[in-house]
């Protein structure tokens, strides 16, 4: 029989997240470490920059880098449209703002002052302010547009960005936008249409556009919103190409942290990418990560976050992050506004400084588990029969230290059902025994602890046994087990269901060969034989095995 386990990438998440909020709390930053120099920074924001259609009463949450000091924020925080009313430190990164209500369809402009300092007394190094524009029920507006009004010189493949105050019914803009130039000529330009996000339209003309030309874009009346509201004026607005011909992919000119860095601060809190040129963020995404960059991008929360201009994109990390944490992610085939697309693979690969735990122990982290099986007849390579189980576990640490694993039939996680037990020592991972939920509830304890896993982990072999007596019946019958084990060298494993888009980066992989037997009060038979190989992800633990 075959079976492979997977710990999947939904549910596991949580466990990342556990993970480090228990480290929050074990490696607190000390306030008066005179060492820590670095000026904090906002990375992140609810309602983000640009964002539209906010509601009238939304809390503003503002993310920083780094660990902050509440008392710093009193009279900070100011608002250019209402007042504020409230704020609240969620955790120390974390601020929410309260104010009264907004006015609709206005842009409100959230600015944060020098005065607010980090745990260690570091101030922000400027003013930060972001702006957004507020919900505008029965009606639409366009609030903007690049290239800006008069402009000259606008190269000849550019893209044309309409920056609506609610998300648009596209065909309403294929039908009533219009590019054109002014006599004698009186050309139309056609395009293709895409929104970036909410509000935010990308016009492509699908032809280079003609030099040194004043073109007017023309936006209809009836462009409308999916629920039918109309923008209801016309607008247009006029800008003049240049001679230039945009044939240049956009590249990556730097990154924060530097490209390369094998010793990032736990402290980091964002990574940020700037671009060479506006970039279309719908083409920017990982064509291949590691496991470990997947779950810190799903734990970052806000997801990534482009200034304006499109030429700066933050992703807030989660701090601290773990120590040894590494990060790989290759981007290729992202386009400028143009089209023209990055075929050079782009790798960004960093690694957060110390040692990465490959087996984090987290009393109540949870898992959604997978499982894929198939049974034949051993030498015959096609099964006779196969099949698929979902089940849930959840790492239960108990008063003694050791820890259970415990399988749950829903994700509830309730009443427990089967578990095994295992100890952490300086020189192994120990498997102590098992519990299983049969007709009548059986607690089967190994005689001695079998030494599943020499730790520190490095490549090599080991072997151990032991013995258990399991009652059958009302027969108590004596097992016992011999282990054979190695430790293969580090490597890197894709995870073959992404199609090898994620990857474990610096796996070990760890083979285990089991001999089971009995004893039938007159000689030991074989009751069975396994072959387990798992795979041990830096900073997550076991994320996958598979069991013949």
């Amino acid at each position: 029989m075959r079976t492979i386990r997977i710990l999947w990438l939904v549910i596991a998440m949580l466990a990342v997240a556990l993970w480090i909020g228990a480290c929050s709390d074990d490696d607190p930053v000390d306030p008066g470490d005179g060492g820590e120099t670095t000026a904090p920074q906002v990375v992140g924001s609810d309602p983000s920059d640009g964002h539209v259609s906010v509601s009238i009463d939304e809390t503003v949450t503002i993310i920083f880098s780094e660990a902050m000091d509440p008392a710093t924020s009193d009279g900070e925080i100011t608002l250019s449209a209402s007042a504020v009313t409230g704020t609240d430190w969620v955790d120390d990164r974390t601020l929410t703002v309260d104010h009264g209500d907004w006015a609709e369809g206005v842009q409100v402009t959230v600015t944060v002052g020098t005065g607010l300092k980090d745990v260690a007394g570091n101030a922000l190094a400027a003013a930060h302010d972001f702006s957004f524009w507020t919900e505008a029920p029965g009606q639409l507006l366009l609030l903007g547009m690049t290239p800006a009004p008069g402009a000259s010189g606008v190269n000849r493949d550019t893209g044309i960005l309409l920056q609506f105050s609610d998300s648009v019914n596209l065909n309403t803009v294929n039908a009533n936008v219009t590019i054109t130039d002014n006599p004698p000529v009186k050309a139309n330009y056609s395009f293709t249409v895409d929104e970036l996000e909410p509000g935010l339209v990308l016009l492509s003309p699908t032809a280079t556009l003609p030099a040194s030309t004043e073109l007017t874009v023309i936006v209809g009346a009836d462009v409308a919103t999916w629920g039918g509201t109309s923008l209801g004026t016309t607008r247009t607005f006029a800008f003049t190409t240049g001679v230039e011909v945009d044939t240049t992919p956009p590249t990556v000119i730097s990154t924060d942290p530097v490209n390369g860095d094998m010793s990032v601060a736990a402290t980091q809190g964002f990574f940020r990418m700037t671009f060479s040129e506006p970039v279309n963020p719908e083409t920017f995404w990982p064509s291949r990560q590691n496991l470990a960059f997947y779950f810190m991008m799903m734990e970052s929360g806000s997801g990534a976050i482009w200034s304006e201009g499109e030429t700066v994109m933050t992703v807030p990390l989660p701090s601290p992050l773990p120590a040894g944490l590494p990060v790989v992610a290759e981007f290729v085939d992202f386009e400028d506004l143009a089209g023209n697309a990055q075929e050079t693979t782009f790798v960004f690969e960093v690694k957060v400084a110390g040692t990465a735990d490959y087996l984090p122990v987290v009393d109540g982290a949870q898992f959604m588990m997978q499982e894929d099986w198939a049974e034949g007849i051993v030498g015959n390579g096609t099964p006779q029969d196969d099949g698929f189980r979902q089940y849930f576990q959840q790492m239960e640490v108990q008063p003694d230290d050791t820890f259970r694993m415990v399988d749950y039939d829903d994700p509830g996680f309730d009443p427990p059902g089967d578990w095994e037990a295992y100890r952490e020592t300086a020189s192994a991972l120990q498997w102590l025994g098992f519990f299983e939920v049969p007709e009548v509830f059986v607690k089967e304890m190994f005689d001695a602890p079998l030494n599943i896993l020499p730790l520190p982990i490095a490549a090599g072999s080991w072997t151990d046994n032991t013995t258990i007596t399991i009652m059958l019946g009302e027969d108590p019958v004596p097992f016992r087990a011999n282990l054979q084990g190695r430790v293969l060298d580090q490597a890197n494993y894709p995870i073959t269901e992404s199609g090898g888009e994620v990857f474990i980066k610096n796996a070990w992989t760890v083979v285990r060969e089991m001999e089971v037997e009995y004893n039938t009060g007159e000689e030991w038979v074989m009751a069975f034989t396994q072959e387990d190989t798992s795979w041990y992800a830096p900073t997550m633990g076991e994320v996958r095995i598979a069991s013949y």
